[in-house]
């Protein structure tokens, strides 16, 4: 494509450690800014809050609103995973997608 590749080498790794800074960066400031639970996030409303707290609550295992790592994993618990069709649709997008990517690639 180029006629000369070691002409174009340092533009394209600057270019490539430059778009890898952005994720980075962002990353960093979404850690520092994403609050970690419902009770700490400020830009939620009493009511809001609540209602998050009550569903999540009524979704995980702990029952308290949050999975804890004392949890402890049983086979009732994978049953369930592999009968939600989340599980089933996460893999088909996962898997179209990485197809895509190949076929970008090698055609």
């Amino acid at each position: 494509m180029f006629p000369d590749c070691e002409t174009y080498m340092p533009i394209l790794n600057t270019y490539q450690i430059l778009e890898g800074l952005v994720p980075v960066a962002f990353a960093l400031i979404i850690w520092k800014i994403l609050p970690d639970n419902p009770e700490t996030a400020s830009f939620l409303e009493k009511h809001e809050k609540e209602f998050i707290i009550n569903r999540l609550a009524l979704e995980t295992g702990s029952g308290h609103g949050r999975v804890t790592n004392t949890d402890k994993v049983n086979w009732r618990q994978v049953r369930a995973a592999f009968n939600e069709w989340k599980v089933y649709a996460a893999a088909v997008v996962y898997w179209v997608c990485m197809r895509m990517t190949r076929q970008s690639l090698s055609g």
